[in-house]
């Protein structure tokens, strides 16, 4: 048997040469660990990442795109600049073709025949983001190794191979196992498996909606690390959790500059709202940006940038974290109440925000609800009660989304987000006709992420069924790509979308778990006191569909602890 070392850089064209021929695809069984495509045709490439390097990876194992989180343009608007990887013509007359990852280990291997060889390619990437591929042929019988980007090193590349597989496997120490449907359990490992791929838990860097699997919005950094992809990962992989506040708090001298330049623009707001005169803010102002680059600073240049709820986003997100005590930050939500002190004005019914992107993104107007109910939390110093009140919008008492709200259409989820995440009281009590009012109404070319926490809301008001059936709506229909990549959109295949599949592993905890992070102490169930004043606790709302589910190494404060949850309540084996 032969072995030969190849290393290569990545620069060139975008994909494959020559279009495959036409292959019947072969049903595959389905296994809780692997992931398989018998589709060679399929146009939508794998995607391998440690968080600080990613491929994506032709249908015949070959790499066509890498990505860097710190290959970003030094100027301008810092978008991440991905390499084309050079690409030879794919194989023709091809038979026994398939495409697998490996959860457990990380391992893509692809397989198929022709001309009387088949060929199998191993590929995994290591600890230094480098791509490394065994390649193997049965005719004449020959291996070999190849290897692709990252981080130079003198490291025997076989040996790095094995030792990234066993890095992952280690990984899987924390797991979420479900006593249900085969497809369940496949589905929440993937959204796991690929979280943990989009983030580096050294990079301090937070994630991307995309992370390194796509040039769309050009690797910025948004809510969705926040507010999406952080709860989900908090509690099961910390280290990597706690990457998204370590880069907020490490932004935050930016996020000052941007508060001062936007006082001295005269505060300006949607809707083409004239501008104040230019004035001073408080040096403790902090406004962070709607699309964050690299350094932190604003990069958009649409309506966008009038989506005022992203600095108490960020706020409630560092409010988690500082109560799981992965951080222990007092400046954002300070910072964040000066900067809505000066965004909002005193109204008849309260403190306004006027001109504002409600994270429907289809409404410029006043009086957003989830917006107006951050900065309220903000510049309470974290609580609801307190001095300052703002303006809800609402119509004979029932909570709205915004301002003169026709309950019509949105592009996604807004009103219920005071639900969930934000726990407001009263949102709490009017959840059920907030539901009735807004789940039907979200346009269905909107993004994932609307299905996910509607179905959380109604897994916690003990409507089991339609919980159930509403998460599998969350993400059935925008996985149904190769090896389950998340896709944004229903109707467009663009991965891998890390927001959607936070959204989706959160309904798990949130929703059929119950998992709950309340500065109020539990009456009952399960709990265990965290930082600040702040508990967690549980009190199950398991589907019909599962007997019950294991959290293993469920990480509180720094200690691990199993826990077993079904419909009796819930059980640690520590």
């Amino acid at each position: 048997m032969r072995r030969a070392l190849w290393i290569a850089v990545a620069v060139g064209i975008t994909g494959c040469s020559a279009k495959p021929p036409v292959v019947k695809a072969v049903p595959a069984p389905i296994d809780p660990w692997v992931l398989t495509c018998t589709d060679v045709q399929s146009p939508e490439p794998a995607w391998l990442s440690n968080g600080i390097y990613g491929y994506r990876i032709s249908r015949f194992g070959q790499p066509i795109r890498q990505f860097s989180i710190n290959d970003y343009e030094a100027t301008d608007q810092e978008r991440i600049l991905p390499k084309e990887i050079p690409l030879g013509k794919d194989p023709e007359d091809v038979s026994n073709y398939s495409q697998s990852l490996d959860m457990r280990t990380g391992e893509l291997r692809t397989t198929w025949t022709a001309n009387g060889d088949t060929t199998t390619i191993f590929s995994v990437v290591d600890s230094k983001g480098r791509l490394i591929s065994k390649v193997g042929h049965t005719n004449p019988e020959i291996m070999e190794i190849r290897v692709f980007g990252g981080d130079p090193s003198s490291e025997e590349p076989g040996i790095a191979f094995d030792q990234a597989k066993s890095e992952c496997t280690k990984e899987w120490e924390t797991d979420i196992e479900i006593d249900g449907p085969v497809e369940d359990q496949q589905a929440v490992r993937s959204f796991l498996f690929y979280l943990r791929r989009a983030i580096h838990p050294s990079s301090r860097r937070a994630v991307a909606p995309f992370a390194l699997s796509n040039k769309t919005y050009h690797g910025h950094v948004f809510w969705d690390a926040d507010i999406w992809v952080f709860p989900a990962l908090a509690l099961l992989d910390p280290a990597r959790a706690k990457t998204i506040p370590q880069y907020r708090i490490a932004t935050i001298p930016v996020a000052k500059q941007n508060f001062q330049e936007w006082m001295q623009s005269g505060k300006p707001h949607g809707n083409g709202g004239k501008p104040d005169a230019p004035a001073k803010g408080s040096p403790l102002g902090i406004k962070f940006a709607w699309e964050s680059s690299v350094t932190g600073k604003e990069t958009v240049r649409s309506d966008s940038q009038f989506e005022d709820h992203i600095t108490g986003s960020v706020a409630w997100g560092i409010s988690l974290s500082n109560a799981l005590g992965l951080t222990n930050d007092k400046e954002i939500i300070a910072g964040a109440a000066e900067f809505y002190r000066e965004r909002s004005v005193e109204g008849p019914k309260g403190r306004e925000i006027k001109g504002t992107l409600s994270p429907d993104e289809f409404h410029i107007g006043d009086n957003d609800l989830y917006t107006n109910l951050l900065a309220q939390w903000c510049m309470n110093g974290g609580k609801w009660d307190g001095p300052n009140k703002f303006k809800l919008p609402s119509k004979d008492g029932a909570l709205l989304t915004y301002d003169g709200d026709n309950s019509k259409a949105y592009k996604q989820a807004a009103a219920v987000l005071a639900i969930f995440p934000l726990h407001f009281p009263l949102a709490v009590a009017q959840s059920q006709q907030m539901m009735e009012r807004f789940e039907s109404k979200i346009t269905p070319n909107g993004p994932a992420m609307s299905d996910s926490i509607h179905a959380l809301i109604s897994a916690r008001n003990s409507e089991s069924d339609l919980a159930y059936e509403t998460w599998r709506k969350s993400w059935q229909p925008f996985t149904d790509q190769p090896l389950l990549l998340f896709s944004e959109k229903r109707n467009k295949a663009l991965t891998y979308f890390t927001t959607g599949a936070g959204g989706c592993l959160q309904t798990v905890l949130f929703g059929f778990l119950n998992i709950r992070i309340t500065q109020e102490k539990p009456k009952s169930g399960w709990m265990r006191p965290l930082k600040n004043g702040f508990w967690v606790s549980s009190s199950p709302r398991i589907p019909q569909e599962w007997k019950s589910v294991k959290v293993k190494s469920l990480s509180i404060l720094g200690k691990k602890e199993t826990l077993i949850f079904d419909s009796g309540g819930v059980k640690s084996t520590k």
